[in-house]
């Protein structure tokens, strides 16, 4: 059996609001002693154990930790069991068990997933999401974990929140999730019509960045062939424009055109000139068209028109940076002189 002398000598003594000093002084100790019996760097001698015992008046068992074992593996035995009965037994199983360990977040999170689910309406009444908002609010309030409450737990404490009326506290529960997955489904619960359609777009935007440098990564591995990095490129370049079918959507057309540059790369390395050429004449169409646009407007896409896109001023065109880009890589030296070549140099001047 494991023995937790350090955790429940530091529970103990900080439960009482005693110090360290003052728990040495009591036993005859220094208190560099007490702090290493905490930090589980050595233990209490044998026959300190009844004086530390009697000083905060708990048994031999409680102090090295045996009680609390105990008490985890019954609190264990309880969950098994809400797991393996129906919702509506879950609630009175985990209830009995509170009556036992009143303090246990663990049956405090069970009963309160059994009341979400024991309902046969798609919201619980609202005697019970009160129930289930108290349950997740006590345990937020006496843990001193910082996620004390899994993503599952989260989600249901923030459709309780919505399903009475507090949205506010909704927003500012959702806001602490972790997980990208698990935070979009739980705001798409929270939102409502406009908010909820320019919150999914701007999402949208954060998330093709991400499968963009994800790719790239992914191209410059040795695990593909050129032309297999070719074809990953292109679905990329494919992504963008199901997204921007229209081409008023700077930032899709930014990447793309970098995109089409990389293809025009691995086109060289596979010693195929002619596509390389074609394209780095869709890169330059994409970086003019880019500079055609305004500074300040929204992408007609279905499902980005509700992002306004700004130009900083002050900023090199895209036509100037592509060219630079171009005529600084060696891959596209035996294009230059090419005719093809220089109508791609041209539209960029």
């Amino acid at each position: 059996m494991v023995l937790n002398i350090a955790e429940a000598i530091r529970s103990l003594r900080r439960d009482r609001g005693i110090t360290q000093e003052e728990l040495a002084n009591a036993v005859g100790v220094s208190t560099q002693a007490v702090s290493k019996w905490e930090r589980g760097e050595g233990y209490p001698d044998i026959t300190l154990l009844p004086d530390i015992a009697d000083y905060f008046h708990v048994t031999l068992d409680a102090l090295c930790g045996i009680d609390e074992q105990k008490k985890q593996r019954k609190i264990h035995d309880i969950l098994c069991e809400t797991e393996r009965a129906d919702y509506t037994e879950g609630v009175n199983i985990a209830r009995e068990g509170l009556t036992e360990f009143p303090h246990s977040v663990q049956l405090k999170a069970n009963l309160a997933r059994a009341l979400m689910g024991c309902t046969a309406s798609w919201t619980p009444p609202r005697e019970v999401l009160e129930e289930v908002i108290g349950l997740y609010e006590e345990i937020l309030h006496h843990s001193p974990e910082p996620n004390a409450l899994s993503s599952y737990d989260v989600s249901l404490l923030c459709q309780a929140y919505v399903s009475v009326g507090a949205n506010k506290k909704a927003k500012q529960m959702a806001m602490q999730m972790q997980g990208k997955y698990e935070t979009q489904r739980l705001w798409c619960k929270i939102l409502r019509g406009e908010e909820l359609v320019s919150h999914i777009q701007n999402s949208i935007i954060q998330t093709l960045p991400d499968i963009h440098f994800m790719v790239k990564d992914i191209v410059k591995t040795d695990c593909y062939t050129t032309k297999e990095k070719i074809a990953l490129c292109q679905k990329l370049i494919g992504i963008y424009a199901l997204f921007d079918e229209d081409r008023d959507w700077p930032l899709g057309m930014d990447f793309s055109y970098q995109l089409h540059t990389q293809v025009a790369a691995l086109s060289m390395e596979s010693g195929e000139a002619r596509e390389a050429l074609t394209a780095l004449d869709q890169a330059a169409e994409l970086a003019v068209r880019i500079d055609s646009l305004p500074s300040d407007g929204y992408p007609s896409s279905l499902l980005l028109n509700r992002i306004n896109f700004r130009y900083l001023s002050g900023y090199a065109s895209e036509r100037a940076i592509l060219r630079e880009k171009i005529e600084s890589a060696p891959a596209f030296d035996p294009l230059r002189d090419t005719p093809e070549y220089k109508q791609v140099i041209a539209k960029l001047t």
